[in-house]
């Protein structure tokens, strides 16, 4: 940008008072390959190559996961299967033996119901 450079061509720095850069050397130097730029292109590349590694893990791990809570849901799925039919079959027995009439309209937690009583004259 706007920064002043010095012969090194680091911005910001500031050249000594009285002398300016050399406008052959910066115009020669700009076109030319730095002897540095291939260590930094292989050293982009290689990070680069980390990170899709890094991510690749990631989402073989995501996958791996995935897998995993489909197997649980097949599992929760067929434990419900199970387990309603028996705890209905369960709360009738009781409801028949017990005579309790349950409230279902009441709030969520809270458990109502009333016990009928049938007289018989002998």
């Amino acid at each position: 940008g706007g920064l002043p450079r010095h012969r090194g061509g680091e911005p910001g720095a500031a050249q000594p008072a009285g002398r300016q850069p050399r406008r052959g050397a910066a115009a020669a130097s700009a076109g030319a390959p730095r002897a540095g730029s291939a260590a930094a292109a292989g050293d982009a590349r290689r990070r680069r190559a980390a990170a899709a590694s890094q991510l690749t893990r990631e989402l073989q791990e995501l996958q791996e996961m995935e897998a995993d809570l489909e197997r649980q849901e097949r599992e929760v799925d067929e434990d419900t299967i199970v387990t309603i039919p028996s705890a209905v079959y369960v709360a009738q027995l009781y409801h028949q033996v017990s005579k309790i009439e349950w409230d279902y309209e009441s709030e969520p937690g809270m458990i109502k119901g009333s016990i009928l009583f049938f007289w018989r004259n002998w």
